[in-house]
């Protein structure tokens, strides 16, 4: 009996998935350095985020990297010039941090936008983790991370994927899955005692 607990222990493939915890910054060009920018008299301002993912129970996991939210803008204003640069800090499993800088494009006004934060490369990779910024696209045509007037609807969050390099996907078993095999291990256990009792 011991030698088939063995055997089913060393069959079954234990894969340890990461809890991956992170927080997120943002600076805006111009001014450069700071989470806010001025647009025609008013404010568009970058809201951080942190989170905790476990990729044990989806991978890949969706995670929320933060938020932009407007103020005092009236007039509809072209963005030209402007770029934005995310950093994601990672505090575990590793630890270790990646930027990457988008450019401002289309218009906002108080209630309307056509305004986007379009990253060129929208990847972070930290240690086993990636990190995908995800982006509106339509046709074939990326347009980038909505920025939607605050005013005009709920604040517009800046969504993004995380895997991880360390846990290949298809090989993760679910949770449920994994207490299946510990209760039939458990009975396959309680079967052989009451065996060798008899």
């Amino acid at each position: 009996m011991r030698k088939l607990l063995t055997i089913l222990a060393f069959a079954i493939p234990v894969l340890a998935a990461p809890i991956v915890t992170y927080t997120t910054s943002g600076t805006f060009s111009p001014p450069g350095g700071s989470d806010t920018t001025t647009i025609d008299g008013g404010t568009l301002t970058y809201m951080s985020a942190s989170g905790s993912v476990d990729l044990g129970e989806v991978s890949p996991s969706t995670a929320t990297l933060g938020s932009f939210t407007t103020a005092g803008i009236t007039t509809l204003t072209q963005l030209v010039g402007y770029t934005f640069t995310l950093t994601i800090n990672e505090t575990s499993p590793g630890t270790g941090s990646g930027s990457v800088t988008g450019t401002l494009s289309g218009k906002i006004g108080a209630n309307a936008s056509d305004a986007f934060v379009k990253f060129a490369n929208p990847v972070v990779h930290i240690g086993d983790e990636t990190y995908t910024i995800l982006q509106s696209e339509a046709g074939g045509r990326v347009f980038g991370v909505p920025i939607v007037p605050s005013s005009a609807g709920p604040t517009v969050t800046v969504q993004g994927l995380i895997t991880s390099a360390g846990l290949p996907n298809d090989l993760v078993p679910e949770p449920k899955t994994m207490a299946m095999v510990g209760l039939a291990l458990a009975a396959v256990s309680l079967i052989g005692r009451r065996r060798r009792n008899a």
